[in-house]
């Protein structure tokens, strides 16, 4: 007597949905419209079939571009341009062998800027919102402002510099002041001239 046993696959039960460990936000082009987001799922039973990306306008949603389809399990180059100045979270849902989904998102939303930040006054002297046509001492300049900002992404960093003519610094030279400051000064090596004229010149830079 002949007997044939036949055995399926082994057959295994994943009710365990993908296990997220990080969703990293990499760079975006303004020019080509290019954003890049590397991210890392693991499914220890059914393992990990494909993934979505979504953005959205809050960490819960993909109001800004519905759910996209991609099996690049570790990273994903995705053109789309992102609106000017909103807040834009990056979502991404993995689906393992079983169709059980996890989703998370970058630590923080991306915001576009593609204009310069709004330039607001400066003033000559150490005085606060009051411009110094005059100073009696020769070792020592300085300057304020007020009302710069930017309504997207804000404020990075100014850079300052003093020079004897706009937009020159031959006797300051041009250096980083944080977002945080508006008021600067510099102790010189040399005496400034009596009856010469000399002009700040700030900066602001974006986020």
């Amino acid at each position: 007597l002949a007997t044939t046993v036949c055995h399926t696959t082994p057959y295994t039960i994943d009710t365990t949905p993908p296990f997220v460990n990080h969703v990293k936000f990499i760079s975006y082009d303004e020019a080509s419209y290019d954003l890049i987001v590397e991210y890392n799922f693991s499914d220890p039973l059914s393992h990990i079939r494909e993934v979505d990306i979504g953005l959205g306008k809050s960490s819960r949603d993909v109001f800004v571009k519905d759910w996209h389809r991609h099996d690049n399990l570790s990273h994903v180059v995705m053109h789309f341009r992102i609106p000017d100045g909103i807040p834009t979270w990056i979502k991404v849902r993995a689906i393992n062998n079983v169709d059980l989904r996890t989703s998370s998102h970058a630590p923080s939303p991306l915001i576009v800027d593609v204009t310069p930040p709004i330039a607001g006054t400066v003033h000559d002297g150490d005085t606060y919102s009051r411009d110094q046509a005059f100073q009696p001492v020769g070792d020592r300049i300085c300057a304020t402002w007020k009302d710069f900002h930017d309504e997207e992404s804000g404020i990075g960093f100014y850079l300052w510099g003093v020079g004897t003519d706009m937009d020159t610094d031959d006797i300051v030279p041009f250096h980083e002041v944080p977002h945080t400051q508006h008021a600067a000064c510099a102790e010189l090596n040399s005496t400034l001239q009596h009856g010469t004229t000399y002009y700040s010149t700030l900066y602001a830079f974006n986020k």
